[in-house]
């Protein structure tokens, strides 16, 4: 199984999002526990633009490994993506706590604060 999820890692790398997911969703069948091939699964869906896919095991990978910063940040991303701004500011808050040092989510939460806070005035 390692060998296979090394050969997606390096479809992803060369940018064959499709082909990766595919070899990545037949391993996610085998072991849906591993939190690695969800974040990869993750990746590839949010690359080839699919974000409730992403968002989907982005959660999985979260919730099998909370302790992952990078597992987080890519949920918030992904969330950012799909315009649900409230829940990436509740992902990327968990950034900090894992990692207070992390200036760039510090600087995506101003900015989502700041658009949450424009759009409650337009409302």
């Amino acid at each position: 199984m390692n060998e296979k999820k090394e050969k997606a890692k390096l479809l992803i790398a060369s940018e064959e999002y499709d082909a990766a997911r595919l070899a990545l969703i037949s391993l996610f069948e085998k072991d849906a526990g591993d939190a690695e091939i969800c974040f990869l699964l993750g990746e590839c869906f949010f690359k080839i633009g699919d974000i409730s896919n992403a968002v989907r095991f982005y959660q999985r990978a979260a919730e099998i490994l909370p302790h992952k910063r990078e597992f987080f940040l890519a949920l918030g991303s992904a969330y950012e993506a799909f315009g649900e701004e409230h829940r990436a500011i509740e992902a990327y808050l968990r950034v900090l706590e894992l990692s207070p040092e992390y200036l760039f989510v510090t600087e995506r939460l101003m900015a989502l604060m700041r658009s949450e806070k424009m759009n409650e005035r337009v409302i």
